[in-house]
This record gives C-alpha cells, structure tokens and sequence, in this order.
C-alpha cells in the first residue's frame, strides 16, 4: 500500500484556428472518427495512490454475523475467543495530483459509499512507498 504511479493518456485535438476554445469533434452518423493527425496525444505520469479502508460495526451496535463465527470456531475446537466481530476491508487505487487530495478523496468515498455513517466506523491507511 502506498503511491506509485500510472500513465494517463491526455488527448486533445489540434488547434485548426487561433482562438484557444478546444474543438471537440463529434462524429456524425455514417462518418469516421477523425484520424490521429487531428490530435496531440501526451503521455502523462499521475501518482497513483494506494490505500485500505477498514469499515467496522460501531461497538453499540451488534453484530450476529460475529457471534455466529464465535460459536462457530468454539464448535470447532477453538477456545478462548471472547469477542469476535466482523467487519470488511476495501482495497484502493487512485489516481491524484498529490497526496492531500488523494486523501480528500478517499474520505469522501469511505464516510459517503463505503461505510454507513449510522452504524458503522471507518479508518484510512494511506501509506508511501519509497
């Protein structure tokens, strides 16, 4: 886990004219696309940022799924576990400008979409690989 890094392809089409708005080519129905002498293609390296979310009940909550696999492993000869609790880990890429904003992003993600804010925590390990 950590950042590293990946290839984004940044296309843009050839200006014709001097005014500077972009010109998006829309094909139309029945024509070709416009060919690649039409466009300027540059290779960019973006870091890639990897990360683990750990989403868990919150301790007032219950959690059946635990107790089940509690009983479960005492059935199966597995003594002294007194709690057990489940919960689930997200693995994450990402590609960002930097750091903060790949951290802004992955909070973003876990507390609107990963996690559910009612009954559920989450952690962020967000870690650089050097």
């Amino acid at each position: 886990m950590g950042e590293g890094w990946a290839w984004t392809i940044k296309a843009k089409p050839k200006a014709v004219n001097p005014d500077p708005t972009p010109i998006i080519p829309t094909p139309i129905q029945g024509t070709s696309p416009a060919s690649c002498q039409d466009w300027d293609v540059a290779l960019q390296l973006v870091p890639l940022f990897r990360a683990r979310v750990q989403v868990s009940l919150r301790p007032s909550v219950l959690d059946p799924a635990g107790e089940a696999t509690r009983a479960a492993a005492s059935r199966l000869g597995v003594a002294g576990i007194q709690r057990l609790r489940i919960g689930k880990a997200i693995d994450v890429e990402l590609e960002a400008p930097n750091r903060t904003i790949a951290q802004e992003q992955l909070e973003l993600l876990s507390d609107r979409l990963l996690a559910n804010p009612v009954i559920e925590d989450w952690t962020l390990d967000l870690v650089e690989d050097h």
